[in-house]
């Protein structure tokens, strides 16, 4: 009897979680805003660099403009990735190039180093397929 119970409980415990993860795979993570991305990066950006509240405010606003002529790039030609590569490459560089502007060579250090590790986690990680 006890055989029973113990073999009724275990089937439906498995039954339950395996329920449960696929609701959860389900769930799509939401997409953000141009503004919330900006606020993301930036509160990322002074965590990491210790950023004055100045210069994370210039930071965010250099992000809304890069994310938004991002934004308007992808909307414009879609997924057609080779039509507007240039152009998205130039935003990117742009962007690069005012960020070390606003930024103490001690944080750009700090900050080529970071990007370093994560371009060194993703290369660690599968590739996923692309739809």
């Amino acid at each position: 009897m006890k055989k029973i119970v113990l073999i009724a409980a275990a089937s439906a415990f498995m039954f339950s979680s395996s329920v449960m993860a696929q609701e959860a795979s389900k769930i799509k993570k939401e997409k953000m805003n141009v503004e919330q991305r900006s606020t993301k990066v930036a509160d990322r950006l002074q965590q990491e660099l210790d950023l004055t509240d100045e210069v994370k405010a210039k930071v965010k606003a250099l992000n809304v403009s890069k994310f938004s002529e991002l934004k308007a790039l992808h909307d414009k030609y879609g997924s057609e990735i080779k039509a507007h590569q240039d152009q998205t490459k130039a935003v990117r560089e742009q962007y690069r190039e005012a960020l070390s502007a606003l930024l103490t060579p001690e944080q750009l250090e700090k900050l080529k180093s970071k990007a370093k590790q994560r371009r060194a986690v993703r290369s660690d990680k599968p590739v996923k397929a692309v739809k």
